[in-house]
C-alpha cells in the first residue's frame, strides 16, 4: 500500500535534483523517495529506531515453539 507525501521546494532546487536523477537513471520520484529513506536510516543510525525498545523483549531462553513441542505441551497440560 502507498501513500502520497506531498513536498514544496524551490524551483531551481528541483531542476537541480531532476537533472542529478537523470544522471543516475532515475526519475525524480524515484530520485526522491531513495533521498528519504537514505535520511531517515541517517537519523535512526544517530538517534535509534523507534523499533529499538520493542526488540530483544522476546525471551529466548526456550526455544522456538514448533507444531510438535506445542502437541507435546498440550498433551502436557491434560495428563
Amino acid at each position: 500500500m502507498s501513500d502520497t507525501l506531498t513536498v514544496r521546494i524551490p524551483g531551481r532546487e528541483k531542476d537541480v535534483w531532476q537533472k542529478v536523477a537523470q544522471r543516475v537513471g532515475e526519475d525524480l520520484s524515484e530520485f526522491a523517495r531513495k533521498a528519504v529513506r537514505q535520511r531517515v536510516q541517517a537519523v535512526q543510525a544517530e538517534q535509534g529506531s523507534p523499533w529499538d525498545d520493542l526488540l530483544g523483549s522476546v525471551s529466548t531462553d526456550a526455544p522456538p515453539a514448533t507444531n510438535a513441542k506445542v502437541r507435546e505441551a498440550m498433551r502436557a497440560k491434560r495428563a
